[in-house]
């Protein structure tokens, strides 16, 4: 069996997923339905705020661990900009 070498794009891609595969699996969910329920601004970008909110009213996943205990509120808001901005 051949090891796959990661190309610089992949090994990005890859380090910027969530480890826990449900939180990174919500993140993926809503980030592509944000353009459905969430206005972005005139560059096409969705603020902290906008995520922040969308989480809370939208995902329920997510919503449970923006909290301070967990730390990982700047880890999701960033995985979930970074999928927007992909597409």
């Amino acid at each position: 069996m051949k090891n796959h070498i990661l190309s610089f794009e992949e090994f990005l891609n890859e380090s910027n997923k969530i480890s826990h595969f449900g939180i990174e699996s919500a993140a993926v969910q809503l980030a592509h339905s944000m353009p459905n329920h969430t206005k972005p601004d005139d560059k096409g970008n969705f603020s902290d705020e906008q995520i922040e909110n969308a989480i809370k009213k939208y995902s329920p996943i997510l919503k449970q661990h923006l909290s301070s205990r967990t730390g990982m509120k700047e880890e999701i808001i960033s995985r979930i900009k970074s999928i927007v901005n992909e597409s």
